[in-house]
């Protein structure tokens, strides 16, 4: 009897227990929402990330303009575009964030509409920590999280600011034209390739389907120069479709296309060298 009296008591003691800790935790954890010092810190943390957050939203609006209208990326969110262009510059950049990448671009050019890029960023960033400031007391800590929080209104004032439409259509253009002299240069290889089979079928010494590929690759052989360079948009196509063994055709010439769009948004910004040394190395990195 006193044996199951003792095994009951033990029960409500651990509940009890647990449900101290459970009020202990809370306490804890509203203790450190309300401490006006880790508030203070979050606040310039997330003002310190601000500006970058900034130029990602403002960039991914520029490249979901620019990509083609049947890009399936014309249907993502702001937020995904933004943070794809995060990932996209953290690349370009060996993990370092946007500011770093856009005052990297200015000391190097300085570029009016970088100027204005960066200056527009570090305003936002700069009105939320006023905002936030203002009502410190009654704010919890997780509620202090950097949000652009850009209006459609807003971001179309940003847009006219920054010609970003003249821009996104400049980057279109480039992509158009990339994607048309690889399609001509393949019809041209193709044609070439044709006109050579055609011959070597009146040749008689090409007796079967074994001496004609050899021939073939032969020519092919000749074709090429010894060290072939491919343009940076094959380069891109030729990666992608490396990587992308398992993928549909369709879906290895969309990433390639954002891919370019991607790097020609950063050309027309101004934000990398593309000189002649800079394109090819940068075409030998995806192969």
């Amino acid at each position: 009897m006193n044996t199951e009296l003792d095994q009951r008591e033990s029960k409500v003691l651990d509940f009890i227990n647990a449900k101290n800790k459970e009020l202990s935790a809370v306490n804890s954890q509203n203790a450190l929402d309300n401490d006006p010092a880790l508030k203070m810190k979050k606040l310039n943390d997330e003002c310190k990330k601000g500006t970058s957050i900034c130029i990602d939203t403002i960039l991914g609006k520029l490249y979901k303009d620019a990509l083609p209208f049947d890009d399936p990326k014309k249907n993502c969110s702001d937020d995904e575009m933004r943070d794809e262009i995060h990932d996209y510059i953290a690349r370009r950049t060996g993990g370092k964030n946007s500011e770093y990448y856009v005052r990297e671009g200015i000391k190097r050019t300085n570029s009016k509409t970088l100027k204005e890029l960066l200056n527009v960023s570090e305003s936002i960033s700069s009105n939320f920590y006023r905002e936030k400031v203002k009502d410190l007391g009654s704010i919890r800590v997780k509620d202090l999280n950097f949000n652009p929080n850009i209006s459609t209104d807003d971001m179309n004032k940003i847009t006219r600011k920054l010609e970003l439409d003249e821009i996104s259509d400049i980057i279109m253009n480039n992509v158009q034209t990339a994607l048309k002299n690889e399609t001509d240069k393949a019809n041209r290889e193709t044609e070439y390739y044709n006109n050579i089979e055609n011959q070597l079928a009146d040749n008689p010494e090409v007796q079967d389907d074994s001496s004609m590929e050899s021939a073939l690759e032969k020519m092919r052989v000749i074709g090429r120069p010894t060290v072939y360079q491919p343009s940076l948009m094959e380069a891109i196509l030729l990666g992608k479709t490396k990587t992308m063994k398992e993928s549909a055709g369709n879906d290895i010439i969309y990433e390639a296309i954002e891919e370019y769009t991607k790097l020609s948004m950063s050309k027309a910004l101004k934000l990398e060298k593309f000189d002649l040394a800079s394109v090819k190395k940068l075409a030998n990195s995806y192969l």
